[in-house]
């Protein structure tokens, strides 16, 4: 698999930031995705992400997004997902959950990150 994105920050206000990413997951095998072809697959994703003073995180975004057919009916299906964090100076704090629609299982993710730029000498 390959990841790739490309991603456009915004100031809105002073205090307020807004984030806009477009990426994309290639397959080196044919998969259920939005474009595939025989040995390879790519999915498509979309995501926003507000911030208040870059310490305060809100995003949501879709993944996963391809078209199937279930009883003769042509129908879009994707993956919602939902995040929230904190940075305090060098320690991030995230949570994410995606739902997967079609199967109804749910993952939720906890991550804490460590910036090592505080062990950097002045």
């Amino acid at each position: 698999m390959v990841q790739t994105g490309i991603m456009r920050k915004f100031r809105i206000r002073k205090d307020y930031g807004l984030a806009v990413e477009l990426g994309a997951q290639a397959y080196f095998y044919e998969r259920e995705a939005l474009i595939r072809s025989a040995g390879w697959s790519l999915e498509p994703g979309l995501g926003v992400q507000g911030d208040f003073k870059e310490k305060i995180f809100l995003r949501t975004g879709i993944n996963n997004i391809y078209r199937t057919e279930i009883f003769g009916e042509k129908l879009w299906r994707f993956n919602p997902t939902a995040g929230v964090g904190i940075r305090f100076h060098y320690l991030h704090l995230d949570y994410a959950f995606t739902g997967f629609v079609e199967t109804g299982l749910q993952a939720h993710v906890f991550s804490v990150i460590l910036d090592l730029r505080i062990f950097r000498k002045n």
